[in-house]
């Protein structure tokens, strides 16, 4: 490699040649101050951001509480931390107010935890070590930091089954914590996980671990069973079950961690072990009984009491309150000391929903002591507080969150009163989500999918495959009133734009207005199954769009047809009116949207841009853009003027089904088939106005670096040519000093980022001829002033290298033709002059 120094040395000769050449045009740089900000136009919506987004997160199984605002849980292969705190929210006033000002999401997937190739069965989490334990299909297990998500370490598990249980003992972090007399909490954390201890159930066999070393402490194999499905940690001594429980701890005898008892009573899967201050054990399981023992006295079996069906899960609350969740979906409550069970449940789940399990926060003094979660088999989550019943002492449960663990596939998102969103997906169940807290409230009444929503003010129409359309009410969870009258699936319903009368189309092929008593009347609408239905803003129009490659527009009081739009190669999925122009936009499988006039009946316009159908359309900003979601995952925004697409957002890799925005645009929510409702928030004129700041400070910055060329302060000029991203300026000050090595502090102090830059400009400057002088030198500083490794990073040699040796080569030729000059020319002064 050549002598950095010697090329620095060399070039210095030629500096003095070439000082004050023309710098190549290709190295001269214009500022940009305002950059691809400039084409925002304030008056557009240009710019959407997603404020908040809810994706699928929890597909059953265990759920574990960090604390009072965070849980994680497992969603298929991946496990995911959820950070749930409540945060209080102004809105501002008016129906398209509620989403606006200061909304602030607080139910938000803060990390995923994921094995790339090496699907998770089971996991725990330690609150107190700050770590998850996953076991994985590939029988490995991994320990992650909670904090970072980082993994930690990996172990084999050696086991010849899959994984299906994972407990670490909090107990023993607590006692690890405890001797760790540390002011620094990652100090503390880390004295945690030290000794931290947890098993791993591989059918019949129980292994005992330590993060200490990874060996394991103990392997108990549980003959004459196939699989335990079951275990809990209490204290230090932990207790499995199948149909029999089994205490595990260090025996007496041997110092060694072995099977202390057996306790034999009940005769199905155990689903769940309590423990209160008495020393008494409770335990219930699928064989339908709750088995009360007596610790103090060997295990005694005190009491068994029947139920009428199988007990999924119990839940001890401050000692006393037993709660049971009786399948399918009815949880008791049990006066531990009375023993006596309530004679009604003290909570009924929704319809159809088994209980799957209880999951506290254990171990904690942050810990609520009086709620938990309740989970069902469709993957939802209940989170429950106990109460005490006004006119009697007994306790009681009172949900305050459910959460959806899948929204699997959206099909209709409408936005609500109060900051609410309701959401039809493939089930029967309208879910109005509270965005902010993540937590929804269920509406039940329609018996099939349902397919489409529609609000005004406090109300909502729905309608659904079961051929019915139901009116609800914001302040009540019971259908309002139920209708009945197609013959197919209603696709798509609506109000009108002054009343509570609704219009619904059908597959039926008809288009038929209701009141909330009774159906008005009816009309055969289209040749195939139609897709929606609007009423315009006066309430006189109704515009529906269809199968047949055709909208039309009626009168809404007569249903008299008064106009067809033709002009759409395939099916038309949506159609809709201006609120401010006589205009009708239509969306089309076609991938167009056609904008046309009331007057005149013709297309006025066709947008195209998307890459597969359009699925919904909505005019917004006082009829100045149309709002386009596609089958491509993408949502447009275009500007009826230009006739151009001014955004582009993608939101997600499947179809977005449903689309809904306030008048103005500010705020718009969209559903896509993969689960993922997201909230978006305009925030274009936050674009504009931090465009306008930095044009105004790169105005002063300009200024300010002018102020320092003329003063001739060099090195401080220097250090901000960089800051500004000026080349050519940085050159000029480059050339005006005698000495660059006074630049050395700057660039020994430059941010990667900065230093990244100056490497840039040096390596095509290194390319020609006119600016390698300053290129090689400053280069030689650089590499001077940063270790090899650091360098590594931003300088590549092949682009450096052949052009340096070609200068050398270059002015090595020089320094040889200077030399040969000087010889003659001290041949010529040593000549003698003869005289003619």
């Amino acid at each position: 490699m050549l002598n950095p120094a010697y090329i620095a040395e060399a070039l210095g000769k030629e500096q003095n040649i070439k000082s004050n050449d023309a710098v190549d045009d290709e190295t001269r740089h214009v500022p940009k101050h305002f950059g691809e900000e400039e084409r925002i136009n304030p008056k557009l919506k240009q710019c959407y951001e997603v404020r908040t987004q809810l994706k699928p997160f929890y597909s059953g199984g265990k759920i574990s509480i960090t604390d009072d605002d965070e849980f994680v849980c497992q969603h298929g292969p991946v496990v995911k931390v959820i950070r749930k705190g409540n945060v209080g929210i102004k809105t501002e006033q008016g129906d398209d107010e509620d989403f606006k000002s200061n909304f602030k999401t607080s139910f938000v997937i803060t990390k995923t935890i994921e094995a790339e190739l090496d699907d998770i069965l089971s996991f725990d989490t330690c609150l107190v070590s700050k770590v998850v334990i996953t076991a994985h299909k590939s029988n490995l297990l991994r320990i992650w930091c909670l904090i970072s998500g980082q993994l930690l370490k990996t172990i084999k598990s050696l086991h010849n089954m899959p994984i299906g249980y994972i407990e670490i003992c909090k107990a023993q972090s607590l006692k690890n914590i405890k001797g760790v007399l540390s002011s620094n909490e990652l100090d503390a954390i880390e004295g945690a996980r030290i000794q931290l201890c947890w098993i791993s159930i591989s059918g019949a066999a129980v292994k005992l671990w330590q993060l200490g070393g990874n060996q394991m402490s103990k392997l108990i194999r549980v003959e004459n069973i196939t699989a335990l499905g079951y275990a809990r940690w209490e204290n230090t001594t932990l207790y499995t079950a199948e149909r029999n429980i089994y205490v595990m701890g260090i025996q007496p005898e041997t110092k060694q961690f072995g099977v202390l008892k057996t306790l034999e009573g009940h005769y199905s899967q155990v689903t769940g072990i309590e423990f209160t201050t008495d020393n008494l054990m409770l335990s219930g399981g699928r064989d339908k009984v709750l088995i009360i023992w007596d610790m103090a006295n060997n295990f005694n079996k005190l009491k068994t009491i029947p139920f009428s069906n199988t007990i999924e899960g119990i839940y001890l609350s401050q000692s006393t309150d037993l709660f049971l969740g009786i399948n399918p979906s009815s949880i008791y409550h049990f006066d531990v000391k009375d023993q006596r069970v309530s004679k009604q449940p003290v909570l009924t789940l929704n319809e159809n929903e088994t209980i799957t399990g209880f999951h506290s926060l254990l171990h904690s003094e942050a810990l609520k002591v009086n709620s938990c979660f309740i989970t069902s088999h469709t993957g939802t989550i209940y989170e429950v507080i106990k109460t005490k019943l006004e006119d009697k002492k007994k306790a009681t449960l009172e949900i305050i969150h459910q959460y959806v663990g899948d929204l699997d596939e959206i099909l209709c998102a409408v936005l609500w009163t109060d900051g609410q969103v309701a959401v039809a997906t493939n089930t029967s169940v309208i879910k109005v989500y509270d965005l902010t807290t993540g937590s929804c409230k269920f509406l039940r009444g329609h018996k099939d999918i349902v397919l489409s929503l529609s609000c005004q003010k406090e109300w909502m129409v729905s309608s659904s495959k079961d051929n019915q359309i139901i009116f609800w009410k914001s302040t009540s969870l019971e259908p309002q009133a139920i209708l009945s009258g197609h013959l197919a699936s209603v696709t798509a319903v609506c109000f009108s734009s002054i009343d509570l009368t609704a219009f619904s189309v059908s597959e039926d092929r008809f288009l038929k207005v209701w009141d909330q008593q009774r159906l008005l009347r009816g009309v055969v609408a289209h040749d195939k199954e139609i897709n929606s239905v609007h009423c315009s803003p006066n309430g006189s129009l109704v515009a529906t769009a269809s199968r047949d490659k055709t909208a039309k527009i009626w009168d809404a009081e007569s249903l008299q047809l008064i106009a067809t739009f033709k002009g759409h190669k395939k099916g038309v999925w949506d159609a809709k009116f201006s609120s401010w122009d006589q205009l009708v936009v239509t969306a089309s499988a076609d991938t167009t949207i056609k904008i046309w006039s009331l007057t005149t009946y013709e297309c006025m316009q066709t947008l195209q841009g998307h890459l597969s159908s359009v699925l919904q359309v909505k005019f917004i900003n006082l009829g100045l853009q149309i709002l386009s979601v596609s089958s491509d995952g993408s949502l447009k925004s275009w500007d009826l003027k230009t006739s151009s697409c001014v955004l582009t957002e993608e939101c997600g890799n499947d179809k977005i089904w449903t689309m809904d925005a306030s008048q103005d645009g500010h705020t718009v929510v969209t559903g896509s088939a993969d689960s993922v409702l997201s909230l978006w928030h305009d925030n274009t004129e936050e674009k504009v106005t931090q465009a306008a700041e930095k044009k105004k400070k790169g105005i002063e910055d300009e200024q300010k670096l002018n102020n320092l060329l003329h003063a001739r302060e060099w090195t401080r000029a220097f250090e901000m040519a960089l800051q500004l991203d000026r080349p050519f300026v940085l050159l000029k000050v480059i050339r005006e000093v005698a000495d660059i090595n006074q630049f050395r502090p700057v660039i020994e102090k430059l941010e990667d980022d900065q230093l990244l830059n100056l490497i840039n400009y040096l390596t095509k400057w290194n390319t020609n001829t006119k600016t390698s002088t300053e290129a090689q030198t400053l280069l030689h500083i650089v590499i001077r002033s940063f270790p090899e490794e650091h360098l590594a990073r931003f300088i590549q040699p092949m682009q450096i290298l052949p052009y340096t040796e070609k200068h050398h080569e270059r002015i090595y030729r020089m320094i040889k033709q200077m030399s040969f000059l000087e010889f003659l020319s001290n041949r010529n002064d040593e000549a003698p002059i003869h005289s003619s």
